[in-house]
């Protein structure tokens, strides 16, 4: 049994029941309330594990930018970022899925539909299962989804 699970049974077993019993509240109606608590407790640990799983399995805060063609001109912020992402080098520039939930890195922009049409093979590469990678407009989904490349965000 889940420890909370415990905390609330024990607290219930030993001193509020046997509190209630004294004051004459009937004891099957006790073990009910008790039981039911537990259920109630065990579903909430169950909708916890299952969202933490969705949250594993969808990624739709990611989005794909690209910087100067120059991989020696990145600097220490750019490698920085680059450690954090899949990314790759491609004729128009470095291109990297990085987290729409960090601060947009400067001197980055966001790839276009239309850039990245050309290497859509090589961006696939770079996607998790369930990605959902925003362009400027449009967006890439990952394998789970059929690797689907849209124009637009629907």
């Amino acid at each position: 049994m889940d420890e909370e699970v415990e905390d609330v049974v024990g607290f219930f077993e030993d001193e509020f029941l046997d509190e209630l019993a004294e004051d004459g509240v009937d004891f099957v109606f006790l073990q009910i309330l008790l039981d039911l608590l537990v259920v109630l407790n065990l579903l909430f640990l169950v909708h916890r594990s299952y969202n933490l799983q969705l949250k594993d399995r969808f990624h739709s805060d990611i989005i794909i930018l690209f910087i100067t063609e120059d991989t020696m001109s990145l600097t220490q912020a750019d490698l920085n970022i680059l450690s954090e992402s899949q990314y790759t080098q491609l004729p128009i520039g470095v291109v990297a899925v990085y987290s729409f939930s960090k601060p947009f890195p400067e001197g980055w922009e966001r790839l276009s539909y239309e850039e990245a049409i050309p290497y859509i093979e090589s961006l696939k590469q770079l996607l998790g299962e369930w990605s959902i990678v925003a362009f400027k407009v449009g967006k890439i989904d990952g394998p789970g989804y059929g690797s689907q490349i849209n124009p637009d965000y629907s």
